[in-house]
């Protein structure tokens, strides 16, 4: 029976299949552990308002950012986990699972109203369910975020796709209280209002000022939850020594290599990493692949309009750029330039589009390469989840491919020597240290711990020594680094 047959006859049943294959895909994450020295510890096991489920915490977490993020209702999902569960990782991560796959069944109702075929909605279920580039979102529990604000996100882009189909205005007010709550799970959310107008021109709906007249309100709001997350990171310190480094010139090229890192992974998600820094510039030049990645993409561009399938092509990059919008680093923040977890929204457009032209197209060697890909991506996808198993896993890979960027490469082996700190395991902690100081000799936060191991070995001159370096280094920061490797040495 040929695969059109198939998805025509029997959608249902290839969707709980394709449902079924994700949660067996996944099913070895519930083994994982929190991961500490990866936020982790940060926002769950090292937060008192996640401890209790009362309505003072509950309060709280709507009353107040968390690390420079605003995201009361994914806080509120690991208070109740932990009101029933306590700290036993195995629900966090089913409960990952369960959301990832949600997500994927709502993507599947999403599609098949906006492009009104099975085929394709199954296809870019697929895709979505299983890609390498989600690994992160479903199999770290930090990055629930990304989970909960795309389970609102879909059901707001659902309900709007309803009403300018049935010009419903119940679907119309449940699309913004799906966006408020989406908002409120994550600030990447803010994007909605523009892909409703998207929405708007994908299906013919020339009636733009009404349109956007429409979505004023809407904009408004985005725009005060972008002051908001501006000023919380700002006030968390993500921004402010990233910015000075790179000058406009560089973020240009910087934005190019980030779109154009999105679309190749895509279809290539072969060297995965839990962290992508920031570019080392030599002699005040980025890597050559920052400058060649504008003309690769106004080569990607010039194909797609000259395509006689343009519409389906701008449609899926519009998203894609649209979507991207927030975590592109136009104001550089945190460390690492992408992340894998950051395309879980943003590659269901081309998803759609790929399986549109699948379809289109109808060629027998499209649908082999196809089948090959989604195999591979399968397979990739449960090997990498492995990564996120355990902290020390995790800096790991990092270590592996950062080699090439010392400073990236001093600050993983921090980072897991921090780990080993943690679980008392200092002469691993140690190796790793010297390890990091070696290749970057004023990197505060190795001098502070392994001024703190030295402490524990009652080696006091050579702690004294440490400490006064880092002092001499950043004497306003050391306050911080104190309270960051502090709960080490208990």
């Amino acid at each position: 029976m040929k695969i059109n047959k198939i998805f025509d006859k029997n959608p249902l049943i290839v969707l709980g299949i394709i449902l079924l294959g994700g949660f067996l895909l996944y099913y070895p994450s519930t083994n994982f552990n929190f991961l500490v020295n990866f936020d982790d510890d940060t926002l769950i096991l090292n937060s008192p308002e996640i401890q209790q489920f009362t309505w003072e915490n509950v309060s709280y977490l709507f009353a107040n950012t968390k690390d420079g993020l605003y995201h009361p209702i994914t806080s509120l999902t690991w208070q109740i986990e932990h009101f029933f569960f306590g700290l036993d990782p195995f629900y966090y991560h089913l409960d990952n699972i369960i959301l990832h796959l949600i997500n994927a069944l709502l993507l599947f109702f999403f599609i098949k109203t906006l492009f009104n075929d099975y085929k394709v909605a199954l296809i870019t279920t697929l895709l979505f369910a299983i890609h390498p580039m989600h690994v992160e979102n479903v199999s770290w529990i930090s990055s629930r975020k990304d989970l909960v604000y795309s389970f609102f996100f879909l059901l707001s882009l659902f309900q709007y796709t309803k009403f300018k189909k049935s010009g419903r205005n119940l679907n119309f007010i449940f699309s913004i209280l799906f966006f408020l709550l989406s908002l409120l799970s994550k600030a990447n959310a803010v994007v909605l209002p523009a892909l409703f107008l998207l929405l708007d021109w994908f299906l013919a709906d020339k009636n733009w000022k009404k349109n956007l007249l429409r979505q004023l309100p809407l904009f408004l709001i985005s725009g005060a939850f972008v002051i908001l997350t501006i000023n919380a990171q700002k006030s968390a310190g993500f921004i402010a020594d990233s910015v000075t480094t790179y000058s406009i010139i560089d973020r240009f090229f910087m934005l190019s290599y980030s779109l154009l890192h999105y679309i190749f992974n895509l279809f290539a998600p072969i060297t995965l990493s839990p962290k992508n820094f920031y570019p080392i510039k030599l002699e005040g030049i980025l890597p050559l692949i920052y400058y060649a990645s504008t003309f690769i993409l106004t080569a990607i561009a010039f194909i797609s309009f000259k395509s006689k399938h343009k519409k389906y092509l701008l449609f899926g990059f519009l998203f894609l750029v649209i979507t991207l919008g927030p975590v592109l680093k136009i104001i550089p923040t945190g460390n690492d330039i992408v992340s894998n977890r950051y395309a879980y929204m943003p590659f269901i457009g081309l998803y759609a589009v790929l399986a549109y032209l699948v379809f289109k197209l109808n060629k027998t060697w499209i649908k082999g390469l196809g089948l090959l890909l989604i195999l591979a991506f399968a397979y990739k996808s449960y090997n990498y989840q492995f990564t996120y198993e355990n902290s020390v896993s995790v800096w790991s890979a990092v270590i592996e491919k950062s080699k090439d960027n010392n400073w990236a490469n001093a600050m993983a082996y921090n980072e897991r020597g921090q780990v080993y700190l943690k679980s008392r395991n200092k002469n691993a902690a140690l190796k790793d240290i010297n390890k990091a100081l070696k290749l970057e000799p004023t990197i505060l936060r190795g001098l502070m711990n392994r001024a703190n191991i030295y402490e524990i070995e009652n080696k006091l001159d050579l702690a004294l020594k440490d400490l006064n370096k880092a002092i001499e280094i950043e004497p306003e920061q050391v306050e911080a680094c104190l309270l960051y490797t502090s709960d080490a040495a208990d």
